[in-house]
């Protein structure tokens, strides 16, 4: 029974060894078969992490981030949750409207203007292709000047008149909205500037003022035509604009001898003080400012708007290339739209060429309006990205999750 018991457990030692033999030839086989290159050696060292070599500056090009930074700016976010905003910019035409910027902000700001004249793309083609002429018989290189010129092509014989005392004209120009309302009561106005002293004690006192106009006849001045200064007195916006800026009257006062002169030539003071150019004026104020303070520059802007005036009465393509007699109508019924054209000519130009893009703007008239009285609005369109964004997937995107 011993005997038995050791000789099977005899058996099983020798079958184990086999088996560990048998794995160990086997594994030692395999080793000269895997890796092929031979016998490896010795000891099996740390894992070693893999270590690529340094990205330089050329390796890795980025893409256009302009886009992305401006939908990052506070313009940007104010605008694309303005209800105006994102019914203009969800227009088919209004990525044609954004590639001009420049025209874009300038539509806007004078979108009363021009809402009647984009829906007549020829009539606005003919008013930008006269804005250039005038912009070239200006001189191009002075926006101001041209834009100047434009006015004064509509109100040639006035500022002919008023370039004679620039003077007047800079007063004019610094408190356009106050001699607007002046100009519309010519009588009392010719009696005021002729007198300007006389009303030097109402600076900064307008309701002083309305007091003595409703009572003429204790002022020896007013009382040689009381019934205009009644009538001024009782003109409610005329009052209203008067006490928003009581400086005019010491602007007449500054002036004297400018306005004097002026008012001492019936027929010249009519001329020049009539209230269609003073509004143009007025619309301009800023172009008749810079204008007024140069009297070479006043004197060519002057000259040169005669002479365009003079060659579209006589529906000439002389001097004035690119005006005739139909063309000077459209200004003539648009002198604030031209007058915005004319200052930067060349992009109105080629929005001309874009009837599809004026078709933007007539459809969202309404939309431009309210829009043109927000500086992020202006602010945005003027960014040098933003024509691009305007075609953008993300912008699209922005405006529709907003």
């Amino acid at each position: 029974m011993t005997t038995r018991l050791s000789a099977t457990n005899n058996r099983k030692m020798i079958l184990t060894s086999a088996a560990i033999l048998a794995v160990g030839v086997g594994a030692y086989g395999l080793g000269r078969v895997y890796p092929p290159l031979g016998p490896s050696a010795g000891t099996v060292g740390a894992a070693q992490r893999y270590v690529s070599s340094q990205v330089g500056e050329g390796d890795v090009t980025l893409g256009d981030t302009s886009v992305p930074q401006l939908m990052q700016t506070d313009a940007f976010e104010m605008m694309v949750h303005d209800a105006n905003f994102r019914a203009l910019a969800r227009d088919p035409a209004f990525a044609a409207l954004a590639q001009n910027p420049a025209a874009l902000s300038a539509l806007a700001a004078n979108a009363q203007a021009f809402k009647a004249l984009a829906a007549n793309p020829q009539a606005f083609k003919a008013l930008a292709q006269s804005a250039q002429a005038v912009s070239a018989n200006a001189g191009a290189a002075n926006a101001q000047q041209a834009q100047a010129a434009a006015a004064m092509a509509m109100n040639a014989g006035a500022f002919k008149a008023l370039a004679s005392q620039p003077q007047a004209l800079a007063a004019a120009a610094a408190h356009a909205q106050a001699f607007a309302v002046l100009a519309s009561h010519p009588a009392a106005f010719q009696v005021m500037a002729a007198n300007p002293q006389a009303f030097a004690e109402f600076a900064g006192r307008a309701q002083a003022f309305q007091a003595a106009a409703s009572n003429p006849a204790a002022s020896s001045v007013m009382a040689s035509n009381a019934q205009a200064f009644k009538a001024l007195a009782a003109d409610a916006n005329a009052m209203k604009v008067l006490a928003a800026d009581a400086q005019a009257f010491k602007a007449l006062a500054s002036n004297a001898d400018a306005f004097k002169a002026l008012a001492s030539n019936a027929q010249a003071f009519n001329a020049a003080m009539n209230a269609q150019a003073i509004q143009a004026l007025a619309a301009n104020a800023q172009a008749f400012k810079a204008l007024a303070g140069n009297a070479n520059a006043l004197t060519a802007a002057a000259t040169a708007a005669q002479a365009v005036n003079a060659q579209a009465a006589a529906a000439s393509m002389g001097a004035a290339k690119g005006i005739n007699a139909q063309a000077f109508q459209i200004m003539a019924s648009n002198p604030q739209a031209f007058a915005v054209m004319a200052a930067n000519p060349q992009a109105f130009a080629a929005l001309a060429a874009q009837p599809q893009a004026l078709a933007a703007f007539s459809r969202n008239a309404q939309a431009f309006q309210v829009l043109g009285h927000q500086p992020a609005f202006h602010a945005l369109v003027m960014n040098a990205s933003f024509a691009a964004a305007a075609r953008s997937q993300n912008f699209a995107n922005a405006l529709n999750t907003n």
